[in-house]
């Protein structure tokens, strides 16, 4: 064994499941390369022993798989820097803006890749042209993320955001589209909403939202964080003009990714400084990309392909379902979630009522659980993904029962 192997060995730093570079290859274990089952994704996973998570919608883990497509790219990107870059791993960066495309729906001329869903929601604030006094219509429960760059608008081009009451509950699509409908004015020219709400999980009427927005021509823009890899997309389907989401959520793909959709008739709408040269991964106004993980984002549409998309999601739905079951007779806390139907979906949320939701974070947190602490109204987020089971649904609800009091 040569010295510098030793050296990484005692150091904790290669081990047997580790690729190992041998002659300038990578020599990759072949097992890691294929996933068919949520069980076989769950084994691949890097968490800590014992961890149960329920923090997808905020990162999600990566499989190993994934984790070694990147691995891959970098070892073959230093190999020959400008040689790879530009030849066989930029070639590869547009086969995965074609998959990204077809994973959403979409033609490849309308998709862009980029870091996340904030920049994609930033890159088209910026590249809109909006007057003084021109609104954009939200709702009270958006991410700070996907309202950041209409807020900038707002304070320095004096744009108006005009902002939706969303029920929590909301029990059905009838009542969020007549308060859309509402609020849709002569100076309405977005409307941004997101897919699925980081807040509650409400899954947004986006095809019906589209129905009052068309004919009004005004812009629906949307933003997918918390919805591609949760659920099927199909942005055709859904009838939205923008279309944002990153890969690093649900998809669990690798941190720093994400996909941009505008659709080719309202492009020249939306002119984006860094796409004005073209939509490729590389090109003069976009640059030099991190072609290494998006490599590895490649590989996690194939994950989601070959696991099935349809099956994801009534999984996730179906834990969920589950998670409300238990949550709903508890005293001590309240779901603000949708509880079944169209609205609802993977995630759900509950208000803290006698204790302090951070308190509780931390308690579970001693425990093995990972869940997320959401900004407003005292209250704590699940989201159940194929890298949880049932088991860990009931394991969290029995000790969430003993944290929070008695049913």
């Amino acid at each position: 064994m040569d010295n510098q192997r030793r050296i990484f060995l005692k150091a904790g730093l290669l081990s047997a499941a580790a690729p190992v570079i041998t002659g300038g290859a990578l020599a990759m274990d072949q097992a890691s390369r294929e996933i068919t089952s949520f069980e076989e994704l769950r084994k691949g996973l890097q968490l800590e022993e014992g961890l149960s998570y329920f923090n997808t919608g905020s990162l999600g883990p990566s499989p190993k798989p994934v984790i070694d497509a990147v691995y891959k790219a970098m070892i073959q990107l230093e190999q020959d820097p400008v040689g790879q870059n530009w030849g066989p791993l930029g070639k590869q960066l547009e086969e995965v803006r074609e998959k990204a495309a077809k994973f959403i729906g979409a033609q490849k001329e309308e998709t862009a890749l980029l870091r996340n869903t904030t920049e994609g929601m930033n890159m088209v604030a910026a590249g809109i042209r909006l007057k003084k006094g021109d609104e954009v219509l939200t709702t009270t429960r958006e991410h700070g993320s996907g309202l950041s760059g209409w807020e900038y608008l707002a304070l320095h081009s004096g744009i108006k955001i005009v902002k939706v009451e969303l029920p929590m509950p909301a029990v059905s699509e009838g009542e969020i589209l007549e308060r859309i409908k509402n609020k849709i004015s002569p100076r309405t020219k977005i409307v941004m909403l997101s897919h699925i709400n980081t807040i509650t999980g409400l899954v947004m009427p986006l095809k019906k939202v589209s129905e009052l927005t068309g004919p009004r021509d005004v812009l629906l823009v949307a933003d997918g964080a918390q919805a591609a890899g949760m659920l099927p997309v199909d942005v055709k389907e859904l009838g939205v003009d923008v279309y944002t989401t990153s890969g690093h959520k649900w998809m669990l793909g690798p941190k720093g990714t994400g996909i941009l959709y505008i659709r080719n008739e309202i492009s020249e709408r939306i002119r984006p400084i860094v796409l004005h040269s073209s939509y490729q991964g590389y090109s003069a106004s976009a640059g030099t990309r991190n072609v290494a993980v998006f490599a590895g984002l490649g590989k996690t549409f194939d994950i989601q392909e070959k696991l099935g998309r349809g099956k994801i999601s009534q999984y996730g739905r179906k834990l969920a379902g589950l998670l409300r079951q238990h949550l709903k007779e508890m005293k001590g806390v309240e779901v603000i979630s949708p509880m079944e139907g169209p609205l609802s979906s993977s995630i759900v949320s509950v208000k803290c009522l006698d204790h302090k939701n951070s308190d509780i974070v931390e308690k579970l947190r001693s425990k093995g659980h990972v869940i997320k602490l959401l900004p407003t109204d005292n209250a704590l987020r699940f989201s159940c993904h194929i890298i949880n089971t049932a088991e860990e649904v009931g394991k969290l609800a029995g000790e969430l029962y003993q944290v929070v009091g008695k049913r």
